[in-house]
C-alpha cells in the first residue's frame, strides 16, 4: 500500500509537472504573439512617420510654388506698369509731335 501510495504521488506529480510545462508552452506562445503585435506595432509607426515626413515635404514644395507664383505675378504687375509708363511717354511724345507739325502748320499759313 505504501508503494502504490508512492506510486500514486509519483503520478500526480508527474501530471502536475506535465501541467506546468503546458502552462509554459502557452505562456511562451502568448509572448511571441505579443512580440508580433509590438512589431506590427511599430512598424505601423513607422509607416505613419513616413507619410508624415512625405506630407510636410509636399507642404513645403506647395509653399515654394506658392511663393514662385506670387513672385511672378508681381513682376508682371511691374511689367505692366512699365508698360503703361511707356505708353503714357508714347502719347506725351504723340501730343508733342501733333502740337509741333500744328505750330508749323500756322506758321507756314502765316508765311
Amino acid at each position: 500500500e505504501t508503494a502504490k501510495a508512492d506510486a500514486e504521488t509519483a503520478k500526480a506529480g508527474a501530471e502536475a509537472a506535465q501541467g506546468k510545462a503546458e502552462a509554459a508552452k502557452a505562456g511562451a506562445e502568448t509572448a511571441k504573439a505579443d512580440a508580433e503585435t509590438a512589431k506590427a506595432g511599430a512598424e505601423a509607426a513607422q509607416g505613419k512617420a513616413e507619410a508624415a515626413k512625405a506630407g510636410a515635404e509636399t507642404a513645403k514644395a506647395d509653399a515654394e510654388a506658392a511663393k514662385a507664383g506670387a513672385e511672378a505675378a508681381q513682376g508682371k504687375a511691374e511689367a505692366a506698369k512699365a508698360g503703361a509708363e511707356t505708353a503714357k511717354a508714347d502719347a506725351e511724345t504723340a501730343k508733342a509731335g501733333a502740337e509741333a507739325a500744328q505750330g508749323k502748320a500756322e506758321a507756314a499759313k502765316a508765311g
